[in-house]
């Protein structure tokens, strides 16, 4: 699923959706995932997709938790060349039959476009192989 890339030095990890979900509920794997790449350096983001998706689950106590969180990761502006090649992923995988979301093939090109490493418990969602992906599982 990883090439490797994050062995050599400091990577970039983006954190899906899913991830920032099991943080915030404690999820022990998740939770132990995300302290032990951080201790070792490495740079852990999200993007305005994953802030959106998050907050609209979340209450007004939980947004607080919430804020610190995101407080402590990076941030990875979505460009317009960005945004093309989510547009390109949504086409492609269309035309083999596969249903992806623009919120999922946004998150994927901003992972390729920023060379980040995606921690995701959904695999599924990101069936392009052109990224590097890293299970994360909460349950």
């Amino acid at each position: 699923m990883t090439s490797g890339r994050e062995i050599a030095g400091v990577a970039k990890y983006l954190l899906d959706t899913t991830a920032l979900i099991d943080h915030l509920n404690g999820r022990q794997p998740v939770v132990t995932l995300l302290t032990k790449l951080a201790l070792q350096g490495h740079e852990l983001g999200l993007c305005c997709i994953n802030i959106a998706e998050l907050y609209s689950g979340l209450d007004n106590d939980e947004r607080i938790k919430a804020d610190m969180l995101i407080n402590g990761l990076d941030y990875y502006e979505i460009s317009e060349d960005m945004a093309k090649v989510a547009g390109v992923y949504r086409f492609e995988f269309a035309r083999k039959g596969i249903t992806l979301t623009i919120a999922d093939t946004l998150i994927a090109a901003v992972a390729r476009g920023y060379g980040a490493i995606l921690v995701t418990a959904n695999v599924r969602d990101y069936p392009m192989e052109d990224i590097d992906l890293l299970l994360a599982s909460g349950q």
